[in-house]
């Protein structure tokens, strides 16, 4: 039988007193109002009347009549239960279950009782959970009210599930749920009941099941035991109206997921009588599903690789920001890095060969950032060794992130003032008011300036006098700086932080390349221009003869055009191209313009790009449904060279990314298109040239 805590204590209080008991006596022993009592007595005296005894209300004053041995049942069934003896560990785990249970502030009186303990031992335990849950958890105190968690729904939703798997084991867990569902009269541990209520799992349980079916991959085990807790846990709260809030930072691209429809559809089964889901429970089951680690599945590798790569991006950010003591500006290049690491997981996933010609330059011009970036980068990708190939690409996206934060880094200021320490002070006030950018300053007299040794320690050196027979730079200023003195120092900070990126490779660097060196240099350019000048001449442009705007007719269409040109079967091709359509894996190129990228039995890649007479609705990865009028159809072998995955990234990322490209590829102009695609590639091999000249001078060969 289960009673309120501050039930159990009234109840205590009266059978404790031999004769009878006030209301206010009660009210005052538990800090609330005897109305609050009044309200409690319901719940004691049916209570009482399990146990054939009686609850006498005389006035204002309370008692309770009936046999002895009924008084010793009660004290043996539920007022002893109390007194169990935990573990400082346990008595912690029960008070932050009941704190996360709860809306309303709870009395430390009620939990102290709950747990036969004083006052003061729950005031510890409060401490020291904050202490070992590493600031997850803030405990509000409100003197006179009572104790609460400072969390949100989600937040005290995730610790719950945390808590349930501390308290039972995830592998004892799923064994006891299977027992549940299977009728085994296995021994089931009774502390789940405390977390989650048991019998909604005979009706989460098959429909997460008949729905997760739906996707090309099944997940783990253990991956499926976070979903149903999850979900038997939500479905307790949202019909209570525990709703999570609405996050600015939701991503719109997760509708577009097949896992979103699937997260809509077990909540809407879940909570037949609700007429609306919110968005906000949709999206956070969806994240789940995609975070689940996969058992099995064919077409798992194009399942969430934008997701990932985001979550990859920003953790790699904050961990190499940390680990270089240098701010990194999320924005600036978190959108490079994605869409980076987005291509290198589908490189890694199909376990395509990677190369990277300048990894050996990049290692001898960054080492300390590329062992960081390395470290960091194994731990973060969902892999379990990272090709150094790799981390070189990524150490070049924080090379340029940190280029671009110098502006942002702590300068320092060594400056030089005969006045007064409070006149100092001033100075330094202004300084953090006006020039936050100067986070180090030093403040000397004209003659320490001429005891310092290493002046070029500092990014500038700043004086409120005229220092004569002082052949260092430094800057002028009035103890009351003006807005012309902060702007000529702002300046200054510009060019100190841009000094690394203007510096320049000397051409007048004499080459010392051998005979063998430069062979082996020219001869893998050959590759890339062979493999380009093959593809140039692959491209193909059809204007559609199609009438209708029947996706499937166009598509047939389509395929047909590209059989002609090749030695592959229309029928097969359609089948590709309606596949990839189906599962959401075209690309968008600007606003109506639709890029598939279709391995298959060729020998040579070819592009063929086709415009249709009207627009085609069509769904458009992490865009949804979208009205075409351009398609382009990337085919390709089904095993890529190195070389052929770099010229096919390069090409793919400038026509989906560049705005001057989207701009022209949506023209549908095909003279535009054509001279586009050779511009790109034609940069291309230009920054490869570069990238050889620059590996070759700064390997010494």
């Amino acid at each position: 039988m289960y009673l309120s805590a501050r039930s159990r204590i009234i109840l205590e209080k009266i059978l404790s007193v031999p004769g009878d008991i006030s209301i206010a006596q009660l009210a005052s022993y538990l800090d609330v109002s005897e109305r609050t009592v009044r309200r409690d007595l319901k719940e004691v005296g049916e209570t009482l009347q399990d146990f054939k005894l009686t609850l006498v209300k005389h006035g204002s004053r309370l008692t309770v009549t009936g046999a002895s041995a009924h008084r010793d049942r009660i004290q043996k069934n539920i007022l002893e239960l109390v007194n169990n003896e935990f573990t400082p560990f346990e008595r912690q785990q029960i008070i932050l279950r009941v704190l996360l249970s709860e809306s309303e502030p709870v009395k430390l009186i009620a939990l102290a009782n709950e747990l036969s303990v004083t006052v003061a031992t729950v005031s510890s335990d409060l401490t020291r959970l904050e202490e070992d849950w590493n600031g997850k958890i803030h405990i509000k105190r409100k003197r006179g009210i009572g104790v609460e968690l400072e969390s949100s729904i989600l937040e005290k939703r995730e610790l719950l599930g945390e808590l349930l798997l501390m308290t039972v084991p995830k592998i004892k867990l799923y064994q006891m749920f299977s027992d549940l569902l299977d009728d085994n009269e296995a021994q089931i541990d009774e502390r789940i009941a405390d977390f989650v209520d048991l019998s909604l799992l005979h009706m989460c349980d098959p429909i997460i099941t008949k729905w997760l079916k739906k996707l090309s991959y099944e997940i783990s085990n253990d991956s499926y035991i976070n979903v149903l807790t999850y979900l038997m846990i939500t479905i307790q709260q949202i019909p209570k109206g525990k709703i999570i809030a609405k996050s600015e930072g939701n991503h719109v691209f997760l509708q577009e997921y097949p896992e979103y429809d699937i997260a809509e559809r077990i909540l809407r089964d879940c909570l037949p009588d609700m007429v609306e889901i919110p968005d906000s429970e949709i999206a956070e089951l969806t994240m789940l599903v995609l975070e689940s680690e996969i058992r099995r599945g064919q077409d798992v590798f194009y399942r969430n690789e934008k997701v990932q790569a985001i979550r990859i991006a920003k953790k790699l950010i904050s961990r190499v920001a940390k680990e270089i003591d240098t701010p990194l500006s999320q924005i600036n290049v978190l959108k490079g890095l994605t869409e980076h690491i987005q291509y290198s997981i589908i490189r890694l996933k199909k376990k395509m060969p990677m190369s990277n010609p300048l990894l050996e330059m990049i290692k001898a011009e960054f080492p300390d950032l590329f062992d960081i970036v390395h470290t960091a980068a194994c731990d973060v990708y969902p892999f379990k060794q990272i090709p150094e190939e790799e981390t070189g690409f990524i150490v070049l996206h924080f090379e340029a992130a940190i280029i671009h934060s110098e502006n942002m880094r702590p300068y320092s200021a060594l400056i030089v003032t005969s006045r007064s320490s409070g006149i100092n002070t001033w100075l330094q006030a202004r300084f953090r008011k006006r020039l936050p950018k100067l986070k180090k300053m030093k403040f000397i007299t004209p003659i320490d300036l001429m005891k310092e040794t290493n002046l070029e320690k500092y990014d500038m050196i700043l004086s409120t006098s005229h220092l004569e027979n002082f052949t260092h730079d430094y800057q002028f200023i009035s103890i009351f700086f003006t807005d012309n003195e902060i702007n000529a120092i702002n300046k200054k900070l510009e060019k100190i932080a841009n000094r690394k990126q203007n510096e320049t490779f000397p051409m007048d660097a004499v080459a010392t390349t051998d005979f063998e060196t430069a062979l082996s240099s020219l001869t893998a350019m050959q590759t890339y221009y062979n493999l380009i000048i093959s593809l140039i001449k692959e491209t193909y442009f059809t204007a559609s003869s199609v009438m209708t705007r029947n996706l499937e007719d166009n598509l047939r269409s389509f395929s047909q055009e590209i059989a002609q040109k090749t030695n592959l079967a229309a029928d097969d091709l359609y089948e590709q191209l309606n596949k990839h359509e189906n599962q959401r894996k075209v690309l968008a190129c600007g606003t109506n313009t639709a890029m598939f990228l279709i391995n298959t039995e060729v020998e040579t890649a070819s592009i063929h790009v086709f415009g249709s007479k009207h627009n085609l609705e069509m769904h458009i990865a992490s865009e949804g449904k979208v009205n075409i009028t351009n398609i382009l159809v990337f085919l390709l072998p089904n095993t890529l060279t190195s070389e052929e995955i770099e010229i096919f990234t390069y090409l793919i990322t400038m026509l989906t990314e560049d705005e001057i490209a989207t701009t022209m590829i949506e023209s549908g102009n095909s003279e535009k298109i054509k001279n586009l695609i050779l511009s790109i590639l034609q940069e291309f091999l230009e920054q490869k040239n570069i990238n050889h000249v620059v590996t070759d001078r700064s390997l010494g060969f």
